[in-house]
């Protein structure tokens, strides 16, 4: 039982505000925390570092398409910096041959290593070369040059008739 000297508080709903500056309660007129307030919330209010509202995002749509980036040389369009650049290696590509008489390009230094490798083996110093196991074969160490690539000998192995 509560003492007759308290009174019960009052719920959230209940909750009465009053105007900024007037300090007596009865001349202000009041508003209740479910009213709208004066101040436009529905404003977006831009605050570096924060997200913007997907209901402010530009919609994405025939009238509004994603922004696209374009090849200068064929016209392709690529959605992503990183894909164009990786285009522009086909047109361009920044690894050549450094054999004197071959002018292969090549995208990737991985795929110039293997071409000198294969192409031009006597550029390379300690280069071993595998040879197919039959002795009648044009790939054996009696009769040819062999492979410079594992891979290129497996694939003769596999159909390499017996002899």
């Amino acid at each position: 039982m509560l003492a007759p000297d308290t009174q019960p508080r009052s719920s959230h709903q209940d909750h009465v505000t009053y105007s900024q500056g007037i300090e007596d309660p009865s001349q202000s007129s009041l508003s209740t925390s479910s009213e709208t307030p004066d101040f436009p919330f529905d404003e977006f209010i831009d605050v570096p570092g924060t997200p913007i509202p997907p209901s402010l995002q530009p919609q994405l749509g025939p009238k509004n398409p994603p922004p696209t980036l374009s090849c200068d040389i064929c016209g392709k369009s690529f959605a992503r910096r990183r894909e164009l650049n990786g285009h522009l290696k086909q047109h361009n590509p920044p690894f050549s041959c450094p054999v004197a008489t071959c002018s292969s390009r090549f995208r990737y230094r991985k795929d110039c290593s293997r071409h000198v490798k294969s192409r031009h083996p006597e550029t390379v110093p300690g280069l071993q070369r595998l040879h197919c196991p039959n002795a009648g074969c044009k790939h054996s160490v009696e009769r040819g040059s062999g492979f410079t690539r594992v891979d290129h000998l497996t694939r003769h192995v596999e159909k390499c008739p017996r002899r």
